[in-house]
């Protein structure tokens, strides 16, 4: 219902008999209708409120099985202290994953960019769909043009691409290594989500050229564990309000990885 039939409930009480009235608006179903004057005549049988609960044993005990409602408080405050510890972490290697691509020496292929461009453009529009969302709900509700967010995937992905060619420079510079359990562990979890037999899984990945991937897949995993081993994190206080900010935020920066040129740079 519009606006107009929500203000005319307000301050009704029980028993109440109103007659409301408003134009039909531009958003109703019907074109026809819109612009031509509605009329409700409504009764009040109930009101209700929503009414939070009081925080005591009882409801310890009703919402998670908990004797106190201290033991409930120290379980959500233990929870919130794991998801910000698991959150600062996340943050850490994404910016010692950036600090590592800032490193990097060498232009990155444009085809490569192209290529992660094209891959998450098609997980976007996947996304959207799976939400029932079109494109242009998107673009109402975030405030966006069509152009800024292909612009912003475009730096997204571009990115990405440079930060995976760190990682396997990075790999390589410091000589770490995979074994087959791995690449065979890596296929059984492939095979779990596709729901069939190893071994047809492993020929297929061979046989479509993807086994290159997978072994990608625990190249950076490898590097990415080796960063976070070896990064120094660097934290500092917020500047007050009155203080000017810093043009550059000091973030992260690897003791000893050493700036690689790509394959595709050292070919140029």
């Amino acid at each position: 219902m519009p606006p107009e039939f929500d203000r005319d409930l307000i301050g009704a009480e029980t028993g109440a008999n109103l007659h409301i009235e408003f134009p039909v608006p531009d958003t109703a179903t019907n074109p026809e209708y819109v612009g031509k004057l509605s009329a409700f005549e409504v009764e009040v049988h109930e009101i209700k409120a929503k009414k939070a609960p009081d925080a005591d044993d009882e409801f310890a005990m009703n919402v998670a099985g908990l004797e106190t409602i201290a033991e409930l408080r120290d379980d959500i405050r233990g929870r919130l202290d794991e998801n910000k510890l698991a959150a600062h972490g996340r943050l850490v290697e994404r910016e010692a994953r950036v600090a590592l691509a800032e490193r990097l020496m060498g232009d990155v292929p444009q085809q490569l960019v192209d290529s992660r461009i094209a891959s998450m453009n098609e997980e976007f529009f996947e996304n959207l769909r799976t939400q029932g969302y079109s494109m242009a709900d998107y673009e109402t509700s975030t405030g966006l043009t069509h152009e800024q967010i292909r612009d912003d995937l475009a730096r997204e992905a571009a990115l990405r691409v440079r930060e995976d060619l760190a990682l396997e420079a990075l790999f390589r510079a410091e000589a770490l290594e995979y074994t087959d359990e791995e690449v065979d562990a890596e296929i059984a979890e492939l095979a779990g989500e596709e729901k069939v037999p190893l071994e047809e899984l492993r020929e297929r990945l061979t046989a479509s050229g993807v086994m290159a991937l997978v072994r990608e897949r625990i190249v950076h995993r490898h590097a990415t564990r080796w960063l976070m081993d070896n990064v120094e994190v660097v934290e500092e206080a917020p500047s007050s309000a009155t203080e000017e900010k810093p043009k550059k935020k000091k973030g992260t920066s690897t003791k000893k990885a050493p700036a690689k040129k790509t394959d595709a740079a050292k070919e140029e």
